[in-house]
């Protein structure tokens, strides 16, 4: 299932130039940054007993940001009636009412928006579980056998990236409760899953506070 969605990716590339840069480009992207790892030979064999798992991944584009695309692992797709997503729990959704974020942002006179860049992506995954975020790549290249990949961390698609996500933030939060309060504030209170919307009496206080928020959402360790 995997090579066939494979496949059909590198025909779109084919028909696509544009499409074929960007797609490649993130992928290298994502080996820079950590994000994914090749797997040499002997690698590919070593796996946990039963979370071994091949995503089909695609590529979505926005009307409204011409040329950019946001790479999917389709953890939905299914093989003889199950997919990665049947076997994770989605967890709670703790997101603030939207409301109550929004209206919070009209009651100072200066208002701050910003977002976790990369949210899900931010977020390791324990070793053991990265072989069921395996991926076929061969950067369009389709005169040879695919390479085998795996994500290192948690991927856009998967049930479980939003509670676990937002549990992570809250968790980097807390150990700023005690030493600056307001920035561990803006981090529970002030976001609407990766989007941040907090105001300020100042501009002072918004640039000082925005500052120590960046800070603190930060993690100091792989998590």
């Amino acid at each position: 299932m995997a090579l066939r969605r494979l496949v059909n990716i590198e025909r779109k590339m084919k028909r696509d130039v544009d499409f074929a840069s960007a797609y490649i480009r993130i992928m290298d992207d994502y080996v820079k940054k950590g994000y994914a790892r090749r797997l040499e030979a002997q690698e590919v064999q070593r796996f946990q007993e039963g979370k071994v798992w091949y995503l089909p991944h695609f590529g979505v584009e926005n009307p409204n940001k011409p040329g950019k695309i946001r790479l999917v692992f389709d953890a939905a797709a299914k093989v003889d009636g199950v997919s990665l997503n049947s076997a994770l729990l989605k967890g709670p959704q703790r997101y603030k009412p939207l409301p109550a974020v929004l209206f919070h942002f009209r009651e100072g006179a200066v208002g701050v928006c910003a977002d976790i860049k990369e949210m899900f992506h931010q977020v390791l995954m324990q070793p053991k579980d990265r072989c069921a975020q395996r991926f076929l790549w061969r950067d369009g290249d389709d005169q040879r056998e695919p390479d085998v990949y795996e994500m290192a961390v948690m991927t856009f698609g998967a049930a479980c990236s939003p509670c676990s996500a937002d549990y992570v933030k809250t968790v980097n939060a807390l150990r700023y409760s005690s030493t600056d309060p307001r920035a561990a504030l803006a981090i529970n209170e002030y976001h609407y899953v990766d989007d941040y919307v907090d105001s300020f009496a100042s501009e002072d206080e918004a640039i000082a506070i925005s500052t120590r928020f960046s800070k603190c959402g930060q993690s100091p360790e792989p998590t």
